[in-house]
């Protein structure tokens, strides 16, 4: 089971890095319901002191072609928090 302090996505192999699927438990980790999400670049909530180094990791995420990675990041929630 999920820790109630994280969710689990997948993004598509875009440098935008585009929501794919997230899991129902993102609503209590963020405040977004999955499917206001779905499509959008996961760098709009990513906190702006993560963004840099998330961009790097999935710069080598596309350029080695892998197919999953695991990434601990901080968001923004729906708030702004």
């Amino acid at each position: 089971m999920t820790p109630p302090h994280s969710f689990i996505s997948f993004h598509d192999l875009t440098p935008e890095g585009n929501w794919l699927w997230i899991s129902p438990n993102v609503y209590d980790v963020l405040g977004y319901e999955p499917e206001e999400l779905l499509g959008r670049s996961a760098y709009e909530v990513i906190c702006p002191d993560d963004k840099g180094e998330s961009e790097t990791a999935h710069k080598e995420v596309l350029i080695n072609d892998l197919v999953a990675t695991q990434a601990i990041r901080r968001f923004k929630t729906k708030k702004g928090e």
